[in-house]
């Protein structure tokens, strides 16, 4: 039982809307959760990995992260302020009063948002860090014009890479429109006119950013089969 009470007045419609809007608020902010979540662990894993890679194996010897400090603010601007207002707008089912009342004892992170945040932590992580490491060169012979580097970095790599750890995170709130184990995340998606307009302008700006970002996000123009291929890795 919740410490909230409820001035009976006969009318259960009012109290039904009370209920179905406090779960909803209750779900938007699990999603929020998981969704940010999963985007700082992979975000400081692969900061960490990248930094440890470039110092130990590179010419340069110099320990660089793969995504820039101006990378990490778009990301962050996109996990805080958009990822908010895109997952914390779809409005209240009927079907959110068919499940049991939450007890105060629950944990805000149940064992399936758990799993979801690890899953695709795991999965994100492994993505990113094999094209970090193939188009590099770290884990294959392959020369690279040293004279032509972001801080020690690949140009082509730190786009590529950048391009789809951005593109993750975009897929991922779709993902994250959901709690639990239901596979529908598509369900009512076109309903929440915010949720389509954050996801639209999201990846025109990512695509604005790569192909004309240059010194000022640290990256290079792609061709349209690199920009597809890392769209893939995301489907």
């Amino acid at each position: 039982m919740a410490d909230v009470g409820f001035s009976m007045d006969d009318n259960f419609v009012s109290l039904s809307k009370a209920i179905v809007w406090g779960r909803s608020v209750y779900d938007s902010v699990r999603k929020f959760l998981q969704f940010q979540l999963t985007v700082n662990v992979v975000a400081v894993l692969l900061a960490m990995v990248t930094a440890f890679l470039t110092a130990t194996l590179t010419p340069t010897k110099v320990p660089e992260s793969v995504l820039s400090t101006v990378q990490l603010l778009w990301v962050n601007l996109i996990m805080d302020t958009f990822a908010a207002l895109a997952l914390a707008t779809d409005r209240p089912t009927p079907d959110l009063l068919d499940r049991p009342p939450s007890r105060r004892t629950d944990p805000l992170i149940s064992r399936d948002m758990l799993l979801m945040i690890l899953g695709q932590s795991l999965y994100q992580l492994v993505a990113c860090l094999t094209l970090y490491c193939g188009y590099s060169g770290i884990m294959r012979d392959r020369r690279i014009n040293y004279d032509d580097l972001f801080d020690g970095v690949d140009p082509v790599t730190e786009t590529v890479v950048f391009n789809t750890f951005v593109f993750c995170q975009v897929f991922n709130e779709i993902n994250c429109r959901v709690i639990g184990s239901k596979l529908n995340v598509f369900k009512g998606i076109t309903q929440n006119s915010y949720f389509v307009g954050i996801f639209v302008m999201t990846v025109v700006v990512q695509i604005v950013i790569v192909q004309a970002g240059g010194v000022a996000f640290k990256t290079t123009p792609l061709e349209a089969r690199r920009t597809l291929r890392c769209r893939r890795r995301q489907s």
